[in-house]
């Protein structure tokens, strides 16, 4: 099961857009299709940017999708990093991706220009995903009598 961290853009736009593919990445983390990390610095930043005006979220929304990211994700400490990242608000992202051997999910063009094994796109994320479920499929149906 991969190990992932999401960027906060991919939250808040899984909660504008469930059904598209940032709220099927999100699904995933909540079904435990996936395994969760994130450190205290992330979640005080998916609070934080849950409560901007702009989102109109009631505090019990808020509550309830911070609770559910931490009811099936995994709080953890990261190590920094020597990486040199434009935006060091994101560094929190990427330090826990890369001490927890995770994959960073977002759609930061910042991140995403690190040219980083362990950062990707959500499009690309879902694409290899799908390409791995189909070749298990495949493999278990051949083992059929």
């Amino acid at each position: 099961m991969d190990i992932v961290v999401l960027d906060t853009n991919v939250i808040v736009s899984a909660i504008y857009n469930p059904h598209g593919k940032y709220g099927e990445v999100v699904s995933m983390a909540l079904h435990e299709e996936i395994e969760l990390r994130y450190s205290r610095e992330i979640l005080e930043e998916y609070a934080d940017v849950l409560a901007r005006p702009e989102h109109g979220l009631s505090v019990q929304e808020q509550d309830l999708y911070l609770r559910s990211i931490i009811e099936v994700g995994t709080l953890v400490s990261s190590i920094k990093s020597d990486v040199s990242i434009r935006d060091e608000s994101d560094r929190k992202f990427y330090d826990i991706a890369t001490t927890c051997k995770a994959i960073l999910i977002t759609g930061d063009k910042d991140l995403l220009s690190l040219n980083d094994k362990c950062v990707t796109s959500v499009g690309d994320y879902l694409s290899e995903w799908q390409r791995l479920k189909k070749l298990e499929f495949q493999s278990r149906f051949r083992e059929l009598p």
